[in-house]
Order: structure tokens, then sequence, then C-alpha cells
């Protein structure tokens, strides 16, 4: 998880640089706030996993364009070169869709949790997958919020799920937008006396920790967050030391197969 992402970072820069972690949940003042604190406090650069929201592009534009070292992590809205790393959502979540169509699912239920960048290319690579293997568009349960804590309420979830179960051709198969999705998935299948995977086969993403808990031993998509983490802070390094040249790196993910899926027999 995001842990990994600091982890990695901090292991590649402590012996070079002064690190602070500024926990900003998402709220783009505080974003802004932070980054500018640490610049007047003598920061050499930053790395910053944006809130994707429109508020700050102006100020991140003002700082990549006056050579300020900043490496955006994991999405970026900016339309100018700048110091972009990210994990291949695209690809991650094609690997989910192409690994349920070998064990031989064709209607497969996506659930997506959110409106940031990495999210809709996810569900490209999901569509991309379906449509490469001749299969009809799959159904897609869109939770309009970035679901991120066990607190969210997830009744949406439940109604949504409990409709697209409900008819004669339900899905054989739920691909996840992040782990955290998948466990409440399978929570609420379990509730309605489903079997997972004898009955519903369920991926996620992410490779969060729990997702390895015996109880779930869920399918999912590791991003590698600690190669992410140390790759943002050399990058960012680099540039302090040479602010010539940015760089986009795009981090290819694996699919790691547990056994919360299960081909199909007949």
């Amino acid at each position: 998880d995001i842990a990994q992402c600091l982890v990695g970072s901090e292991m590649c820069i402590r012996d070079s640089l002064y690190t602070s972690i500024r926990i900003t949940n998402g709220n783009p003042d505080f974003e802004r706030e932070a980054i500018e604190a640490a610049a007047a406090g003598g920061a050499k650069g930053v790395i910053v996993f944006p809130s994707e929201q429109p508020d700050n592009e102006a100020f991140f534009k003002k700082l990549v364009m006056d050579k300020f070292p900043i490496v955006f992590l994991d999405r970026n809205t900016l339309n100018i070169p700048c110091n972009f790393i990210c994990s291949n959502n695209y690809l991650g979540a094609r690997l989910a869709a192409e690994h349920l169509i070998r064990y031989g699912h064709k209607n497969i239920l996506y659930v997506n949790c959110g409106r940031v960048r990495p999210l809709a290319d996810r569900i490209a690579g999901f569509s991309d997958a379906m449509a490469a293997a001749g299969l009809p568009g799959a159904a897609v349960i869109d939770l309009p919020d970035n679901i991120t804590s066990r607190y969210s309420d997830f009744s949406r979830l439940t109604d949504a799920l409990r409709a697209a179960f409900s008819g004669e051709t339900r899905p054989t198969a739920v691909v996840c937008g992040n782990d955290l999705i998948a466990l409440h998935c399978i929570r609420i299948l379990r509730s309605m006396h489903l079997k997972i995977p004898d009955d519903v086969s369920v991926t996620g993403y992410d490779n969060t920790t729990f997702a390895a808990n015996k109880n779930y031993s869920l399918t999912t998509v590791d991003q590698d967050f600690f190669r992410l983490g140390k790759t943002a802070a050399q990058t960012l390094l680099a540039f302090i030391a040479d602010a010539k040249q940015t760089v986009h790196i795009q981090i290819d993910p694996q699919l790691v197969v547990r056994h919360s899926t299960k081909r199909l027999f007949g």
C-alpha cells in the first residue's frame, strides 16, 4: 500500500535529504499549504501524491515551469512535461480481466470506485480485454466516491450487487477497482449465500497486506509500491542534481493469483 511507497522513497533519500511527511487527505488547500511550507523551510524538492483536483493545477504548473524539483506520484493532470512516476493501471486491470477470461468467464462485472485517472485507466484496460476476447460490454457498478476507508458507506454497493445477481444470467466473476472494494464485495456476496470462488470469482487491485489473509486469499494486482516510491525518490535526487530534463516512468504491475478465482468447467 501507500506506506510501502513511503518506505521505498525514504530509504533512498534519507542519507541525502531531510524527509518530512505531510498528510493532506486529498484537500487541495492543505496540499498547496504543505508544499509552500516545505519550500519556504528550505526543502530541496518534494514528492507529491496529488489530489487530482483542478484547484492546484496553476500552482503545480508554476512550480514545474520554475524548475522547482517536484515529482508527481501515481497521478498527474498537467499537460506539460514534468517528473511523473506511476503504475501502468491500464495493464493491471487488463491482466486481471484476461486471467478470468482464460478461466472461462464471460459474464464479468466491474466495480469502479472513483473518478481519478488511475481508476479510469483500469476501466479502459478491463474493457479492452473484454473487447479483444469478443465478449459483450460488461456491466459496471460505478461508485461515485473513491472509497478508501473501512468506515465508508457501502450500502450503494450492497444494493447494486444484489440487483446484479438477481437476474437469470448473473455474473460469474467480479473485477474490482481496489482491494478494499473487493473485500467488501466478498463480504456482501457471502451474505447472499454465494461462495467465493465456487459461485463467483473476485479480483482486487493493489495487493494490500490484507489481500493475502486466508479468509479472503484475494487474487489481485501488485503495483510494487516500494519500487514506485524508490523510483520517485531517485527521480527527485537526479532532478535536484541536474534539472535539465523531466522524466515520465511507468512501472508495469504483476498479477498475483490466489484462491478467490476459479476456472469454470463445461
